[in-house]
């Protein structure tokens, strides 16, 4: 909302008590927390008096102020005639009128909350007109809603689903095949490759720094063995639900679903062995699970170095603090990246809507939805174990970890999403001690979303093809999906990997990877959101019943 204040005989001060007025009526009709309504305040008096003390309203003029709200954040914009004036130099706290009683000591303190707020919080900017007139602004931000981010990357798939419908009923074939292969598909790589990039540092770095807090190995298994217990038998209960699941509602898959004639190049195999994961753990060399990407060695190596680090003496302090400096600033770089999420989902969900015909995506709908129901029984697992294990409310739960649920829908990787899943676990109250292990490790080996993935959409396409399974297969692909969600690295594709590995496990045609290939990135989305919330789960979990869970914090609404 827009206000003009005329400035009368140069004198600022009616207008700037107006002013004051109508932006204390504004933000307490938002109903903003008291402590950034008074904060909102406080900056908007300081900037008008200092815009009125250099302002120029000779011949009349006005101070504006322009409101705003917007996904959540306030604004507030303050614009008065004047020449340009160093703003950021030499504050002085402007006081309020009709406060001449004031004294020092509250003078000083309202000075010290304006100055902790003004570096974020508070812009001045200068304009120039070609008659020789200047204005001076000064935007302040009142609020930053928490959940921006997942406004924005909402608006961005909604953008990218509506831009794709016009697209496709108005553009030639060509054009849409060139704008797809170009743009689209190349912006979304590079927003992936950028994701990849950290990925393995903060892998790394976070289990590393974690575990080197301890005094031994043995401390450090009492909460690591936990973890990893808990993960194991969440991922078979996982695999039952999804065998359940499509058991349950198995009519759903429809025989008229058109087949692939030549499906699209498969994967490469490899053998599904426990052997061969374990064996395959320990890396020949330091420098080749990073540029692998192979995540097991990553944390092999992790728990190697970080539970040396208390064997070192002297050094022990130096390089504790060497592995905390490597996992602040690579988690800081992956939040300068998320800030890109946008864009990377605006790109994936536009390429994925001009590249998949509606009629594919309607006889799909089954197995989608089958997979769908699968991961809402598995947040209901969950939901029973906060309540029977912790005896904690698991709608405080679901509810603060929503916004970030939707975060990793959208980013597409388990492993991309540790950052946020971090914050999520201490908004909850998890302690640190728990969540940097738990994190990062789940985000490698807890993929019960994967495990729903494998058992209904391998059952549904065996079922498509008439391929019979017996129980004695049923048997087998208990562990072979178990030893393929573990070995799955928490990126986007991954899936379809595994997939075609079950597939020929299962000797159903491998050509029925290219049928599911075209609704495959909203199934690996769906993934990614399931198998970051059991991790999440998994540290509120673990963390209360090891007396590391400050219930207030989780509570707290």
């Amino acid at each position: 909302m827009l206000r003009e204040f005329a400035v009368v005989d140069n004198n600022g001060r009616e207008a700037t008590g107006q002013a004051l007025d109508f932006i204390r009526e504004r933000i307490e009709s938002f109903r903003l927390p008291q402590k950034e309504a008074n904060r909102a305040q406080l900056m908007a008096e300081e900037a008008l008096v200092r815009l009125v003390k250099h302002g120029n309203f000779e011949g009349g003029g006005a101070i504006q102020v322009n409101i705003t709200r917007f996904l959540g954040s306030v604004t507030i914009e303050l614009t008065a005639p004047g020449e340009e004036f160093a703003f950021e130099s030499g504050i002085e706290l402007g006081l309020p009128f009709g406060a001449d009683k004031m004294t020092p000591k509250t003078a000083e303190t309202i000075q010290n909350i304006l100055l902790r707020v003004f570096k974020d919080k508070l812009k001045y900017s200068h304009r120039s007109l070609r008659d020789g007139r200047g204005f001076n602004s000064v935007s302040i931000k009142a609020i930053r809603s928490p959940h921006s981010l997942l406004y924005r990357t909402l608006t961005a798939l909604c953008l990218a689903i509506i831009l794709s419908a016009v697209l496709k009923n108005t553009a030639s074939e060509e054009f849409l095949a060139a704008l797809n292969s170009n743009f689209l598909i190349a912006g979304k790589t590079m927003f992936l490759n950028a994701l990849k990039m950290v990925v393995a540092p903060v892998v790394f770095f976070s289990i590393t720094s974690c575990i080197a807090q301890f005094d031994s190995f043995s401390e450090m298994g009492k909460v690591g063995l936990k973890v990893l217990l808990f993960y194991f038998l969440t991922t078979f209960a996982a695999i039952t639900i999804g065998l359940f699941t499509f058991n349950l509602l198995k009519s759903w898959v429809i025989v008229s679903i058109p087949l692939p004639v030549s499906g699209a190049a498969a994967p490469a195999q490899a053998a599904i062995s426990l052997k061969a994961v374990i064996t395959g753990a320990i890396p020949s060399n330091f420098i080749a699970p990073f540029l692998e990407m192979n995540m097991l060695q990553i944390i092999f190596m992790s728990v190697l170095c970080g539970g040396s680090v208390a064997a070192c003496g002297s050094f022990a302090p130096a390089l504790r603090n060497f592995f905390e400096a490597g996992n602040a600033l690579f988690l800081k770089v992956t939040t300068v990246l998320i800030k890109f999420v946008p864009f990377g989902t605006f790109c994936s969900i536009s390429s994925l809507c001009l590249t998949t015909g509606t009629k594919t995506l309607i006889s799909l709908a089954g197995m989608a939805g089958m997979f769908v129901i699968g991961v809402v029984g598995m947040v209901i697992f969950y939901c029973l174990l906060i309540l029977l294990l912790n005896r904690l409310n698991p709608m405080a739960f679901l509810k603060k970890y929503l916004p970030v649920a939707v975060q990793c829908f959208c980013m597409n990787s388990s492993n991309a999403s540790i950052p946020v899943n971090m914050g999520a676990c201490e908004k909850l109250g998890v302690s640190r001690s728990i969540y940097s292990l738990s994190i990062p490790l789940g985000a490698t080996i807890n993929m019960h979303g994967t495990c729903i993935y494998l058992m209904v959409i391998s059952l549904s396409l065996a079922k498509l093809y008439g391929v019979n399974i017996s129980s004695a297969s049923i048997a087998s692909m208990f562990l072979s999906v178990f030893v393929l969600s573990v070995g799955s690295p928490g990126v986007s594709g991954a899936g379809l990997v595994c997939l075609s590995m079950l597939l020929d496990q299962l000797e159903v045609p491998i050509e029925g990877v290219g049928l599911i290939m075209g609704i495959d990135p909203l199934l690996s989305m769906m993934r990614s959101m399931s198998n970051c919330l059991g991790d999440v789960a998994g540290s509120v979990i673990v963390a209360g019943n090891n007396g590391l869970l400050d219930k207030d914090a989780y509570n707290k609404m």
